[in-house]
């Protein structure tokens, strides 16, 4: 039995009945989470893609624990569990009833790294159904070169030329404006564009609006198509998308050093983005400081 299967028959499943949920949905989040730990896996031994890919998780990694597991292997778990259906349990709204509280969810991911920091990952055999991150770097190229600069960035800044190409037409792109204009609260790993995003969206591809800011990458999405149709439609349309650990656009990617703990309040979203301790110049004045 190879190590995936392993994880979440012996150390995932089991918790997740602990949490009362039945048989199909057990089944569910564990095919899921074993397809996204499967496609990441499967890209192991290409450390371009693999250094890549994980940055979409490294801010939220760095904080994870144990500390002692490679901060690789902790962004393995955030893009393969946490950022999987995982996500629904945590999440209270409409017809999504919460099951996992705060306090749940370190024991879930520290349980997750614990084993994996154990794992070869590199000899894991996998042949994953689907590839969920293979084709990323075609459907959105201009994003996927703008997030490999910052994978390979040594400082926390560094200036580029992106040629962009002709990329998939997001669907977040294409989506219309409508109805009140207020965040939506539902699963941070699904694919609907609220109104208030696609009107930003909007605003961007004509010109209006020149940066998109968020909090955090986890903020704006767990979803990493939709994070990145989102950031190469910001790129192609000349703007930057900038969070309080990165900056990024078509000709520069900043990133704060060190990072900071992604905020999971709205207190704290508002204290981090104004925080301007280890930012580049270019960074602290995409943020709006002097």
């Amino acid at each position: 039995m190879h190590s995936i299967e392993t994880y979440t028959k012996r150390l995932l499943a089991p918790r997740l009945r602990k949490y009362g949920l039945n048989k199909h949905r057990i089944e569910q989040i564990c095919s899921d989470v074993r397809l996204r730990l499967a496609s990441l896996v499967l890209h192991w031994g290409d450390e371009s893609f693999r250094r890549t890919a994980l940055t979409l998780g490294i801010e939220e990694a760095t904080f994870w624990e144990p500390s002692e597991a490679s901060l690789e292997v902790r962004s393995l778990v955030v893009l393969g569990v946490r950022n999987s259906l995982i996500e629904d349990l945590h999440v209270s709204s409409g017809t999504l009833k919460q099951v996992l509280s705060d306090a749940d969810m370190p024991q879930l991911t520290t349980e997750a790294i614990s084993y994996f920091r154990t794992v070869d990952i590199v000899h894991v055999a996998v042949t994953p159904g689907k590839d969920l991150f293979g084709d990323l770097p075609r459907r959105f190229p201009n994003a996927w070169q703008c997030l490999t600069m910052l994978a390979h960035a040594t400082d926390n800044e560094a200036k580029y030329v992106l040629a962009k190409e002709t990329a998939e037409l997001p669907k977040v792109a294409r989506a219309q404006a409508a109805g009140a204009l207020t965040p939506v609260v539902a699963s941070g790993i699904g694919s609907r564009v609220d109104p208030l995003l696609s009107s930003i969206l909007a605003g961007i591809q004509r010109g209006e609006i020149p940066r998109f800011i968020a909090p955090s990458f986890p903020r704006i999405t767990r979803n990493p198509v939709k994070l990145l149709a989102i950031l190469d439609h910001i790129i192609r349309h000349d703007a930057a998308l900038v969070t309080a650990n990165y900056a990024l656009s078509a000709t520069c990617v900043a990133r704060r050093s060190p990072l900071i703990r992604p905020a999971h309040t709205s207190r704290e979203a508002e204290a981090s983005l104004a925080n301007p301790a280890g930012l580049s110049d270019w960074h602290r004045q995409l943020l709006g400081g002097e």
